[in-house]
C-alpha cells in the first residue's frame, strides 16, 4: 500500500550514484519521484548555489530515464566501489528527534538521549529510517495525539520500515497491525519489530488491499504515511477501519496536495485536528465523529 517500493541494500553491493543541483522545489519534486522509481537512498544538502541532491541505485541509471525523473536538469552519474553500505550508511545518519520519539539507526543508538522514547530502525532496508519529512511529521503527530487519546487498536497501512507500527505500540502498548504490499518491507519491519523488543505483540501482514480478514475489525487509530493519488482513493475503505470517535494520521503528500486529500476525508465524516508541515510534506490528524474546527498549522 505504500507506493514506494525499496530493494534491500546489502552489504559489499556495487551501487550507483547519480547527483544534480537544483533548486529546493525541483529538489524535493525529484526527491519524491527518484524514490518512487526504486532509490536505495536520497539525500538533499543546502549549498551555495541551490540544494545538491544524491541517490544510490542497485542498477545502472539509464541517462533519458533519469533525465525526466529529475526534470531535464543536468545530473552525473558514478558507480561507486564495493563496501559495506549498510553500515556505513547507519553509521552516518544522525539520530532524528521528533517529539518524545527519537529514531536512530543500531550504530547510533548510543546516542539516543535518556528520557526519549527509542526507535531502532536499520538504515537502507525499507522507506522510513525518520529522516523524511513525512515520517518526522507522523511521529510528532503521534506524541501530539497521545496527550488526548489513547487508541486500544491500531493499524499502519502501508508499513515500509516498521518506524509507526513501533512508536504507536510504543507509546500506547496497544495491539497493533502492521501491513504492506512489499514483501522486502514487510521482512525489513518484521525485523525493526523484533529488535526494539516493544513488550507487546506487533503483528506484521503482508497484504494487497484491505480484504484480510485481520482488517474487517475497526480501530482507534490508522496511520497511513503512502502518497496523495493511493490515499484519496482509499478514503471510503480506510474510513469503514476507523472507529466512531476514533483517529486517522495521514502523510506522505506535499502542502499543495493536502487540500485534495483533506475533502476525501472529510466526505467520509472526518475532520480536521492538527497540521503539519515539515520541508513541504504535511500530516494530517484527522478525527472521525468529530465537530472540532479546523485546528492551525502545527509547525
Amino acid at each position: 500500500m505504500r507506493g514506494r517500493k525499496k530493494v534491500p541494500m546489502r552489504a559489499e553491493t556495487p551501487l550507483w550514484q547519480i547527483v544534480s543541483l537544483l533548486t529546493k522545489a525541483a529538489a524535493d519534486t525529484a526527491s519524491r519521484r527518484l524514490e518512487e522509481s526504486g532509490a536505495l537512498a536520497v539525500s538533499l544538502m543546502d549549498e551555495k548555489d541551490g540544494w545538491r541532491l544524491s541517490a544510490l541505485f542497485a542498477r545502472r541509471p539509464r541517462r533519458a530515464e533519469f533525465a525526466a525523473l529529475l526534470g531535464g536538469a543536468d545530473f552525473t552519474v558514478a558507480k561507486l566501489a564495493k563496501r559495506d553500505w549498510v553500515k556505513e550508511s547507519g553509521a552516518a545518519l544522525e539520530p532524528v528527534r521528533a517529539g518524545r520519539f527519537v529514531v536512530a539507526t543500531p550504530e547510533r543508538a548510543r546516542e539516543v538521549p535518556a528520557g526519549s522514547i527509542p526507535i531502532v530502525i536499520a538504515a537502507g532496508l525499507a522507506f522510513g529510517t525518520g529522516h523524511h519529512g513525512s515520517t518526522q511529521g507522523c511521529l510528532m503527530a503521534l506524541d501530539w495525539l497521545a496527550r488526548r487519546a489513547r487508541p486500544a487498536r491500531i493499524l499502519d497501512l502501508g508499513t515500509g520500515s516498521g518506524v509507526l507500527a513501533i512508536a504507536a505500540a510504543k507509546c500506547w502498548r496497544a495491539r497493533t497491525i502492521a501491513v504492506d504490499i512489499d514483501t522486502q518491507a514487510v521482512a525489513t519491519a518484521r525485523a525493526n519489530i523484533d529488535s526494539n523488543r516493544i513488550g507487546v505483540p506487533v503483528r506484521m501482514l503482508n497484504v494487497d488491499g484491505f480484504h484480510a480478514p485481520e482488517l474487517r475489525r475497526r480501530f482507534d487509530l490508522v496511520l497511513a504515511n503512502i502518497l496523495a493519488r493511493p490515499l484519496i482513493a482509499f478514503a471510503p475503505a480506510l474510513a469503514a477501519l476507523v472507529t466512531a470517535g476514533g483517529h486517522a494520521v495521514l502523510s506522505g503528500f506535499l502542502a499543495k496536495e493536502m487540500p485534495s486529500v483533506l475533502a476525501a476525508y472529510r466526505r467520509h465524516g472526518f475532520c480536521l485536528r492538527r497540521r503539519l508541515t515539515l520541508d513541504d510534506w504535511t500530516t494530517l490528524v484527522l478525527g472521525r465523529g468529530s465537530r472540532l474546527a479546523d485546528a492551525p498549522a502545527l509547525v
